[in-house]
């Protein structure tokens, strides 16, 4: 899982252990106005941070330059995401 901010890919780490936890995420990160929140809590074992330029991933890895990611994408092949 890789995170981002200001057009760069700043974080990451392998995903150990992926679960949903209402009570949990609304006690992290509250609600919207609407009372929803990102109840998927993800375990990161060995994270590391990074300074790259999301524009040479997007480049490098041939995804639309257009689309933004959100959530956990469930792909087989990492090229499948971001395809024009």
């Amino acid at each position: 899982m890789f995170f981002s901010g200001d057009k760069r890919l700043c974080f990451g780490g392998t995903i150990a252990l992926r679960w949903r936890n209402k009570a949990l995420a609304t006690r992290l990160w509250g609600t919207d106005s609407a009372g929803n929140t990102r109840e998927c809590i993800h375990a990161l074992p060995g994270t590391r941070g990074f300074d790259i330029p999301i524009a040479e991933i997007r480049t490098l890895l041939g995804w639309n330059p257009n689309l933004t990611q959100e959530g956990t994408p469930l792909a087989s092949n990492p090229r499948q995401i971001h395809q024009s």
